[in-house]
């Protein structure tokens, strides 16, 4: 459980930096003039990136679903494969 809760604080973590990471890169495309003063995250588009790359860097067990069980139907009929076959 501990180590759940840990890489829960390093996702967080990761995805602060992230924002950080794309805020940086704007404001230094800004001073090469690339783009103008007022634009954001939002206007140069560059919030789709910064989604998708806090969805896939989410992609991780967290501390809730420690001792979740999932039920699934079984393709064959019963619970235990072995069983079928």
């Amino acid at each position: 459980m501990t180590l759940l809760c840990l890489n829960f604080v390093c996702t967080v973590t990761l995805w602060i930096t992230l924002f950080f990471r794309f805020k940086t890169k704007l404001d230094w495309t800004k001073a090469r003039g690339k783009l103008n003063k007022p634009d954001g995250l939002f206007n140069s588009n560059q919030y789709r990136q910064l989604i998708l790359e806090i969805l896939i860097c989410s992609i991780c067990p967290y501390p809730f679903f420690y001792m979740a069980t999932f039920n699934e139907p079984s393709l064959f009929g019963s619970p235990d494969y072995s069983e079928d076959i």
